[in-house]
């Protein structure tokens, strides 16, 4: 993170998000596994739990962990779509 006299004007390098956390949570190292394992082990025991609301639809783990299993299903079968 940069100071405010060094900052570029680019989030995605002056990073501004991380001033609300701490240094022993940004140098944590990450997970070796991919999105949806980490979703599906960190909250297996709390599948029908609230993981998000978007648009006032609330989507819980389950539903979420259905999602990102078949999002990694279409990419492996075409790579180069978006949605």
């Amino acid at each position: 993170m940069m100071n405010a006299d060094e900052m570029t004007g680019y989030p995605s390098i002056d990073k501004p998000w991380l001033k609300y956390y701490s240094k022993e949570f940004i140098n944590k190292p990450l997970k070796k596994c991919t999105v949806y394992q980490n979703v599906y082990t960190s909250n297996s025991e709390h599948m029908s739990d609230i993981a998000l609301i978007y648009f006032n639809n609330k989507i819980s783990y389950r539903t979420l962990a259905e999602i990102l299993f078949l999002f990694a299903q279409q990419k492996l079968l075409n790579p180069y779509t978006f949605f």
